[in-house]
């Protein structure tokens, strides 16, 4: 299985709320199985990557390694070169006082709160007194950035620093706009709460409505569905496949990539757009509607597939005891039939099996309606009456249902008359007859 990598979301996916979803277990463990490098690829943050990792590997009880955990600042860390120096400018950080240790953990060397700077000028957020955790920074240098790792915990208190932070930054460097870096542009965000809650792209949104001018807001985004983050990733499960396989993944054919996620407007258009297989789950925000996903599943235990190499004469497929063409053609079979979604990549086919493919299987193969397979488990419906419809006394058939339909003289004709003749014409092209030989 070392031609799949997958990036599999969490929030909604893995866990919803603080639950940890029972078939994201088994999913796990199906994938350290067989040996798929897979890492975890999230919008969420706020902590380092090592603790983020323990974390779930408590929860899921699976050891995931920090390198597996990308959160949606960690292709930010990169970032921290240009402001690594001792006369380097100060970088605002957003997000909960865990992140400015982030910052420090990746490099940056002036790394400070909106809390500090509350402190410091109260005046600059009147509306809410200064915490007494927090101790008045000396901001005796520029803020030269503006990084968001995560949700902002008070959105006018941050708009206005940001507001005041950039004047500075235009006075000092007759620069045109102080850069704002943001982790990810999701809108909303999934818990136990049956509503969805606003994100950081939301934040984002009434920043640049705020304080733009009219103007369009100097900013660079991180995090899905950008392709930067995609590339990031990639990366990332190239190192597990090389941890798993000992050797230079660039060694192997081209590795098909799979994002599991319940965005479509984050998980699935990133998967898309980095020329990956997506795989939109119905545990998360999605509800029902228009998708761009390459499969729709109940949740992340389901989105399983079957690999087939295209090599019609190979004696054995390298997972079902058959030869390899006999797994192709039914496989083509059941595609044809609708019940499969097939990808083809780098002379492999991939192959997704759907809800309708599943029922139908498990028709196929006589099974009772309690019978259902492990990665589709669901409650088996009661038999009852369709919504708006009645149980009516069917009526009789005018024949009384005794004997079978037939033509009106009674007779049932089968072939040609025994007089028929066909006659062939000659004519042209193939068809045409040959020459009459001297």
């Amino acid at each position: 299985m070392q031609r799949i990598g997958i990036a599999l979301d969490i929030d909604g996916v893995l866990i919803r709320g603080k639950k940890v979803l029972p078939q994201a277990i088994r999913a796990i463990e199906k994938i350290k199985k067989n040996k798929v490098p897979f890492i975890l690829l999230t919008n969420g943050g706020g902590m380092a990557e090592a603790n983020k990792a323990q974390e779930l590997s408590d929860k899921l009880g699976s050891e995931i390694k920090p390198y597996q955990m990308i959160l949606a600042h960690t292709p930010m860390a990169p970032l921290a070169a240009n402001y690594s120096h001792n006369d380097s400018d100060a970088v605002l950080i957003l997000g909960k006082d865990t992140c400015r240790d982030v910052a420090f953990e990746y490099g940056f060397k002036h790394p400070i709160l909106s809390e500090e700077i509350l402190a410091a000028c109260p005046e600059v957020w009147p509306f809410r007194a200064p915490s007494d955790k927090y101790s008045p920074v000396e901001i005796n240098r520029r803020v030269g950035a503006i990084l968001s790792f995560h949700d902002s915990l008070d959105w006018g208190r941050d708009i206005q620093i940001r507001q005041k932070a950039g004047d500075n930054y235009c006075n000092d460097s007759n620069r045109k706009q102080l850069p704002v870096y943001f982790s990810n542009g999701d809108l909303v965000w999934s818990n136990n709460l049956s509503l969805t809650r606003l994100a950081q792209g939301s934040f984002r949104n009434a920043l640049e409505n705020g304080l733009s001018g009219g103007r369009k807001l100097q900013r660079t985004m991180f995090g899905k569905p950008c392709k930067s983050t995609y590339d990031f990733a990639k990366n990332a499960i190239d190192r597990h496949a090389t941890e798993l396989y000992g050797f230079n993944p660039g060694s192997l054919e081209k590795r098909l990539y799979f994002g599991v996620g319940d965005n479509p407007e984050s998980d699935i258009e990133g998967a898309n757009r980095a020329g990956w297989a997506s795989v939109l789950v119905k545990t998360g925000v999605y509800e029902s509607g228009s998708h761009n996903a390459t499969a729709l599943v109940e949740d992340v235990e389901e989105a399983g597939v079957l690999v087939a190499k295209k090599d019609y004469n190979l004696p054995k497929h390298n997972e079902v005891d058959v030869p390899n063409l006999h797994v192709i053609k039914a496989l083509q079979s059941l595609e044809s039939r609708g019940l499969v979604h097939v990808q083809f990549s780098w002379q492999y086919y991939y192959y997704f099996l759907n809800d309708a493919g599943i029922e139908y299987l498990r028709k196929f193969l006589h099974l009772p309606v309690e019978i259902v397979p492990r990665t589709h488990i669901k409650t088996a419906k009661a038999p009852g009456v369709r919504p708006g419809r009645e149980e009516r006394p069917r009526g009789e058939r005018r024949d009384g249902g005794d004997g079978y339909r037939r033509r009106d003289d009674g007779e049932k004709k089968e072939g040609a008359s025994g007089d028929f003749r066909p006659e062939f014409r000659g004519g042209i092209g193939r068809g045409g007859p040959r020459p009459t030989q001297a």
